[in-house]
């Protein structure tokens, strides 16, 4: 083979990204062709490392047949993308392309993260601040309503407990006042008899021993009723509950109420059958207060109750003659509330309130209106067949 003749067939159909080695029979190296030039056979070592890598490549020696004798061999193929020098200039350029815009994506998410941190963090220690501030009493703590959604969640709830709590508090000094107030009266009339009598200024004569007597139930009656609606209001008292037919509930409950004969009381009950879901005792003290209500402030004496379902709750309507102001009807159910008909007679102002928290416990409701020369006050429990 003669390398002149082997470099003029196969020179011009060689490219960059390519190899062609031509050996002799012997397996000499006649023409060696690599990354885009002759190789010099006189250059050993270069000569070493073309033929080293194209073992490597492990393509074979394809024999050059000529008038059936082996005159020699071939081995051409590819050098690989990366031999190629714009080839591995065009790499080094996207590799420092790809690690400059991954460096730059991490710095300014690293960034975006810190100041999101940074707002987000001073965010929390504001809505912190505020609770800490609550819970240490005050009541007009204020909440940014800007920033993440869930801290403005946290701090619209948190401003809602605040209100409840101020609210809470008003009707707890408020509460106190009232019993302070409806304790002082018969507080101090006893202690003035007493002290009468102890001194010699009055006689203690029968007549004086009732009133005290008088003095020292009402005392007893406030106390029971606080006692009964703190009891309503706890979430640690449970109601048994059972089925109540309500006509005869209501009737056993006028018989207890009066063993002697009621008052001009008369109960109306619808012709279909009905039961409610309720705590037989603690229902009898809701519908016994408000019957004691309305025969202490029926204007003829007469009081009417009706028994019957509604919409799925048994209802127990007592109406008795008399006049309320609408407008106030709610507040006969806040503890220790007294209209102004009420005012100067006996009772502790909780009969309502504890029979409203009875009810609201059953999962039920009260309500009052005025209809014509009636006062309605509508019990609801909820109903069963």
């Amino acid at each position: 083979l003669d390398a002149r003749a082997v470099h003029d067939a196969l020179h011009p159909r060689l490219t960059a990204n390519v190899y062609a080695h031509v050996f002799d029979a012997r397996r000499e190296p006649v023409y060696l062709y690599s990354l885009g030039r002759r190789v010099p056979l006189y250059d050993l070592d270069a000569v070493d490392d073309a033929i080293t890598a194209r073992r490597e490549s492990g393509r074979p020696l394809v024999p050059i047949v000529s008038e059936a004798e082996t005159i020699g061999f071939l081995a051409a193929d590819t050098v690989g993308f990366t031999h190629d020098d714009a080839n591995r200039r065009f790499l080094a350029s996207v590799t420092e392309s790809v690690v400059t815009g991954i460096a730059v994506a991490v710095i300014v998410a690293l960034l975006a993260a810190w100041l999101f941190a940074s707002r987000l963090s001073r965010q929390t220690r504001l809505v912190a601040d505020g609770l800490r501030r609550i819970s240490a009493g005050e009541r007009a703590v204020t909440f940014d309503p800007r920033g993440a959604v869930e801290l403005r969640e946290i701090g619209d709830s948190a401003a809602r407990l605040q209100r409840q709590l101020a609210e809470e508090e008003q009707l707890r000094r408020s509460w106190m006042e009232d019993i302070a107030h409806d304790l002082r009266t018969p507080v101090t009339a006893l202690k003035t008899q007493l002290e009468g009598v102890i001194d010699g200024y009055l006689e203690p004569t029968v007549e004086r021993m009732h009133g005290v007597f008088d003095q020292v139930v009402t005392i007893e009656r406030l106390v029971e009723d606080l006692r009964e609606l703190s009891l309503v209001e706890s979430p640690e008292t449970t109601l048994d509950l059972e089925p109540v037919d309500t006509v005869s509930f209501v009737e056993q409950l006028i018989r207890s109420l009066y063993p002697t004969g009621s008052p001009s009381i008369r109960v109306h009950a619808d012709t279909i059958a009905f039961r409610a879901m309720a705590d037989r005792g603690r229902l009898t003290r809701a519908v016994s207060n408000v019957i004691d209500n309305a025969v202490e402030h029926a204007t003829d004496g007469e009081v009417v109750i009706t028994v019957g379902v509604r919409r799925g709750y048994a209802m127990i309507d007592v109406a008795n003659t008399g006049w309320i102001d609408e407008a106030e009807a709610e507040r006969y159910f806040d503890r220790l509330y007294r209209g102004d008909n009420a005012r100067g007679r006996p009772g502790s102002g909780l009969g309502l309130p504890i029979a409203a928290k009875i009810l609201d416990r059953h999962g039920g409701s009260i309500a009052m209106e005025q209809i014509g020369d009636r006062t309605h006050v509508r019990m609801f429990v909820p109903a069963i067949r």
